[in-house]
């Protein structure tokens, strides 16, 4: 980091405090920074400093530049063998606050006095009175931070009432296996005193109830398989609805952790109401710490492997068929193991309405549509997979209140694509994907016209991700590995060495509950690599004894930008790392900050 860093900062901004009534109980005075437009070698916005953790996900986009008011709501939850979900209640404070942070801290301690503390990568769930706040996993040693904008739950979190928190962290401590790791989780909501934006005034957890595949009972929650990869729940939405979008996070586990590399791969969860399709999402894939090779990761993590990026999807044009009550339908299209789903409606209403009714005009719904070639030469297999679905629709929007009635028209293009080629033989493995999410949606036509500045607006959220993986596996054995069984396993040595490319890039205009538009790219280069000894116990199975040598090296590279209180805000960190046992380094961590009028 450059010497010349405080000097800058010291002349370019001067911090001024003034006295102010307290937002909430036990709040402090409102400490705003008055930045010049400039260029910053370090991060100043309030709340959201990484220093001091081993690994972490920074929050990307702006903040007011004003001190928040931190309230822990979570000190210290230590989990060791999971029970299932933990549900804690706390008060909401009162006032106006322009956004509202979750911050996440994870670290662990070790179950064995004078034993590191060690664990796999354990998916860790946060739900704010049974609606999804935050999906994401762990690291495996030491500590991580990460940050969820949870701004949209603002009806919630906001208003001097009590609300609960519920978290899962399904971990388990088996000492014989070398999992010593208890972890802990520590919780913090982070108020930006300020306008409220505007936010959803209605929230629906979806799947939150006795059904089969549902988790826990109260909690947005689903597990979609095979032999169950489809759910349903009746939903009663207000007459008064004018707004509606659908959140969804999605996760795979068990074989479906690595979804990308099974053959074919895309996945679409499609959402339904009357059996006419009104959304649907590919999920994105998700490098936990231990994904791929897990010495890749340490101690830079993958893409948002720590908070996962919600989905978002304009479905107002389907209020005709939604508005009432009614069945809402998820199903997972080539499910081959399990999947976690977390969703939720928000919805905008008019407090004057008392009536909304509609018809959909146009809609145009292309089921998932796949070409698939496999070619097979020798002991080498290639499989090149098209996958792509979509869906158009319009519809009039007819609203009455007591003061008369006002009508809009409602659009929407919804459009995911995948391209994948595959290749696989008896030594490596090459997976290279490209995928492609694309929503819009816009109220137009306002009648009459006076009506337009609270009903109008246009909408877009694109995303684009690229993955190539190459895998690359040697095994010499002491025995035939054909005849290998857990009761006569063949002994052998192995060395692994893998390769990673991905990058993510996400445009958002505007994000829909804080009217600001958004930017995000992110790219990451790694390898690693792994020597040891391996215990065979089948033909293709088998359990690794010891490791002889380990390492790797990664890269990765953020840039932001959002455009908040007529200033752009742009926000990059450039990091270089890797590991080499026992030790493990950051060699650059690189940070610009730049603030400008627009």
């Amino acid at each position: 980091m450059k010497g010349r860093i405080f000097s800058l900062i010291t002349a370019s901004f001067i911090v001024i405090i003034f006295l102010a009534a307290p937002i909430a109980s036990g709040m402090s005075m409102i400490i705003p920074l008055h930045l010049r437009n400039g260029t910053y070698h370090v991060d100043l916005r309030p709340g959201t400093s990484v220093k001091g953790y081993w690994s972490w996900n920074d929050y990307p986009y702006a903040v007011p530049l004003v001190t928040p008011y931190k309230l822990v709501v979570v000190k210290d939850l230590a989990v060791s063998n999971f029970r299932g979900p933990t549900t804690l209640t706390f008060k909401t404070p009162a006032g106006e606050f322009s956004r509202i942070i979750m911050r996440v801290d994870v670290w662990m301690t070790s179950a064995v006095p004078g034993r590191p503390a060690v664990n796999y990568d354990r998916p860790l769930w946060i739900w704010i009175d049974g609606v999804p706040a935050y999906m994401g996993t762990t690291v495996e040693r030491y500590n991580q931070t990460a940050f969820a904008d949870v701004t949209h739950l603002y009806t919630l979190l906001v208003g001097g009432k009590e609300a609960n928190i519920s978290i899962a962290l399904p971990n388990w401590v088996i000492v014989r296996w070398g999992l010593t790791g208890i972890f802990h989780v520590r919780v913090t909501l982070l108020y930006y005193p300020g306008p409220r934006p505007s936010v959803p005034d209605k929230i629906i957890p979806l799947f939150n109830g006795p059904e089969r595949n549902n988790a826990w009972r109260g909690l947005a929650s689903i597990v979609l398989n095979k032999r169950h990869p489809e759910v349903s729940q009746e939903i009663t939405i207000p007459k008064n609805t004018v707004r509606a979008y659908l959140l969804v996070y999605t996760e795979g586990s068990s074989y479906e952790e690595f979804w990308y590399y099974n053959v074919p791969p895309d996945r679409y969860l499609i959402f339904s109401a009357n059996n006419k399709t009104i959304a649907f999402v590919q999920p994105y894939p998700y490098i936990f710490t231990g994904g791929i090779n897990l010495f890749m990761w340490r101690p830079i993590s993958s893409i948002r492997t720590y908070s996962f990026v919600p989905h978002v999807i304009d479905i107002t044009p389907f209020l005709p068929l939604l508005i009432g009550k009614h069945n809402i339908t998820l199903r997972i299209y080539n499910v081959q193991n399990y999947w976690h789903v977390f969703a939720a409606l928000l919805l905008y209403t008019d407090p004057h309405a008392y009536k909304v009714s509609g018809q959909i005009l146009e809609y145009n719904y292309t089921k998932p549509v796949r070409s698939y070639v496999e070619k097979v030469n020798g002991s080498t297999e290639r499989y090149y997979i098209n996958s792509s679905i979509k869906l158009t629709v319009r519809s009039k929007i007819n609203v009455y209140t007591f003061l008369g009635e006002y009508s809009y028209i409602s659009e929407a293009r919804m459009e995911n694509e995948m391209k994948a080629f595959l290749s696989f033989n008896d030594i490596w493995a090459n997976d290279t994907m490209y995928q492609y999410w694309f929503y819009s949606a816009r109220a137009t036509n306002v009648t009459p016209s006076w009506e337009s500045s609270k009903i109008a607006y246009s909408w877009r959220d694109k995303w684009t991700s690229f993955l190539s993986v190459k895998d690359e596996f040697y095994i010499e054995t002491r025995g035939n590995p054909s005849q290998a069984t857990p009761q006569h396993p063949v002994y052998g040595n192995f060395s692994e060495q893998d390769w990673l490319s991905e990058s993510l890039n996400i445009e958002r205009n505007p994000w829909p509950f804080t009217g600001s538009p958004r930017a995000l790219s992110i790219e990451v280069n790694s390898r690693a690599y792994m020597n040891g000894t391996i215990m065979l116990i089948g033909p293709n199975a088998g359990l690794i004894t010891g490791l002889t040598a380990v390492g790797g090296n990664t890269t990765k590279n953020l840039k932001s930008s959002e455009i908040l209180d007529d200033h752009l805000y742009i926000f990059s960190r450039d990091l270089s790392g890797g590991n080499h046992w026992p030790s493990w380094w950051i060699s650059k961590n690189e940070v610009t900050f730049v603030y400008r009028e627009v």
